[in-house]
């Protein structure tokens, strides 16, 4: 398997690359900036790219059988290069035949808000509300792209270990709490196993 990862040098794209190395993947860690990969491996491969310059999309998708999105923002008032650049990898990936996309969302998109505590819904209306927007586009985008597609929208991201203990819940019917980032990399490598994720969207929380 042969897998793309965009926004591969952020906290959770390096648990993505770092995970899919670990079951032996050849994996491309797509970058703006690939000099701040702060992985080695004979399986990996880092290509410098911009997902807000479609030109630069071509050459990641050489042979690859997925894509893993883990695109960030620019800060919390970035309205668009999360729906934006997975627009553009979209379209690379129609260009090269690859139909198979994973993507980290967040809570707060969709009904998912109202699993999340008090709190955290008057956080996601005041302070994120641009960058929620922008993952409602790009969920969107992905839904209505004809792809293969698993969404995966954890709450808040912790730098924690890898537990197991991550529940993936389609139906909404769990309450959204914090996840670590590389439990949330282990599920979307699961996910990215198991046909019947496609076309689910799981919202992502620490039992």
């Amino acid at each position: 398997m042969k897998v793309a990862v965009f926004g591969s040098t952020g906290k959770t794209g390096l648990q993505i690359v770092q995970q899919a190395l670990e079951r032996g993947y050849t994996v491309v860690a797509a970058a703006r900036s690939p000099q701040k990969l702060t992985i080695q491996h004979e399986a990996l491969a880092a290509v410098a790219c911009d997902v807000l310059q479609p030109d630069s999309l071509a050459a990641v998708m050489f042979g690859v059988d997925a894509v893993i999105v883990a695109i960030g923002g620019d800060g919390i008032s970035d309205s668009r290069t999360r729906s934006e650049g997975t627009a553009n990898i979209l379209q690379a990936m129609r260009a090269a035949e690859v139909d198979r996309i994973l993507a980290v969302s967040t809570a707060g998109v969709g009904d998912s808000i109202d699993q999340l505590g008090m709190l955290a819904r008057v956080f996601v209306r005041l302070i994120i509300h641009k960058a929620v927007a922008d993952h409602t586009r790009q969920e969107k985008s992905i839904r209505s792209s004809g792809m293969r597609w698993t969404i995966g929208r954890p709450g808040g991201l912790t730098d924690g270990a890898r537990s197991g203990g991550c529940q993936a819940d389609p139906d909404g019917t769990i309450s959204i709490r914090q996840v670590s980032r590389a439990d949330v990399a282990s599920f979307l490598l699961d996910a990215l196993e198991d046909p019947q994720s496609e076309g689910q969207i799981y919202a992502l929380s620490q039992r």
